[in-house]
């Protein structure tokens, strides 16, 4: 999100499982590489490709594949293709192999089942063949994709005055008078807050969870598979879903229910990463950003909840989100 938002349209729309993004753009290209010739699907961007020899592993060279959502993408970036972790990976590895290649096939929105019927299309072919890595991101849009259908929710995005709901409150409580309690501002906050609660605590949200992540598993398997038909020699690496909100329990002045956004979110990525995890018996191994994340002590997604500058709740990496994420995939690399 990019302005001040209200709280449950930033929950929704942005949502927790940054997996989300603008919807359906497309990064293909080479990040770093040797000339890697790498074709861009239709309606995608080609980043542009750099060769450096460099001292390291002389005369070997090392390609890898980056496929998922908008976190592979690098959406929220303002250098997409500088700064996303593919790219600073295909940096990083220049110091350890004469050659580097990098293909990212990031798509903003993309969830497991529509990875899986890219790869049946071979949309990722040609990128795939020769890799000696494939990296996946993928799972938070599995349960993105059902929010909007629960009962409920439409109602909360439809609701008039979200975009300024949460300013005109700050202007509130930064006034030079105590504002009244029943002050509607206050009190339409207290609606969609309750309403939140309500949802995420429902039978339906607890639904769309377990659906999501048995689809996930099942996914998973499939993804794997079909890489490996492709790139049969191929390591593939799928990295558990970071939780964007660690410790974003809100509780706001003078209204009266919390949201407890950051236990939502962790209890959703938690019920993800154990799919993650149990699926990777099919052959793949598992790259804990989950974990990096928990345990960093550094802002590391766009997510905030400041009076003056509104509430952001993108939970995409931020730069330094993803140059941990690419530690932990250079780590990968070359501690084998």
């Amino acid at each position: 999100m990019r302005k001040p938002v209200a709280i449950i349209t930033a929950f929704l729309m942005c949502t927790f499982l940054f997996a989300c993004g603008a919807g359906g753009q497309s990064a293909a290209g080479t990040d770093a590489g040797s000339g890697s010739d790498t074709a861009a699907p239709e309606g995608s961007s080609a980043a542009e490709s750099s060769a450096l020899p460099v001292s390291g592993r002389q005369g070997e060279s090392v390609r890898f594949v980056v496929l998922g959502d908008s976190i592979a993408h690098g959406y929220g970036l303002a250098d997409i293709e500088g700064d996303r972790f593919s790219s600073v990976l295909a940096s990083k590895l220049r110091g350890n192999f004469e050659s580097v290649a990098a293909v990212n096939y990031g798509i903003d929105g993309l969830t497991g089942i529509g990875l899986c019927e890219k790869l049946r299309a071979g949309e990722f072919t040609q990128g795939l063949q020769g890799a000696d890595y494939v990296l996946v991101s993928i799972g938070g849009n599995n349960i993105l994709q059902g929010l909007s259908m629960l009962e409920g929710v439409s109602e909360l995005l439809s609701a008039d005055g979200l975009g300024t709901l949460f300013s005109d409150y700050s202007k509130l409580l930064l006034g030079a008078e105590a504002p009244a309690k029943d002050d509607p501002t206050i009190k339409r906050l207290e609606e969609l807050i309750s309403g939140a609660n309500a949802v995420f605590d429902g039978s339906d949200y607890k639904a769309l969870i377990d659906k999501a992540c048995d689809d996930l598993n099942t996914e998973l398997r499939e993804i794997y598979s079909l890489v490996k038909g492709i790139a049969p020699g191929a390591k593939v690496a799928v990295q558990t879903v970071y939780s964007p909100y660690k410790g974003m329990n809100i509780t706001l002045p003078l209204v009266e229910p919390s949201l407890a956004l950051g236990s939502y979110s962790d209890a959703a990525v938690s019920a993800l990463n154990r799919e993650i995890l149990g699926a990777a018996e099919c052959g793949y191994d598992v790259v804990d950003v989950y974990t990096a994340f928990d345990e960093s002590s550094e802002t590391l997604t766009n997510a905030g909840l400041n009076l003056v500058s509104g509430m952001m709740l993108d939970p995409h990496p931020n730069i330094a989100g993803h140059r941990l994420i690419a530690e932990l995939y250079y780590q990968y690399i070359t501690e084998e």
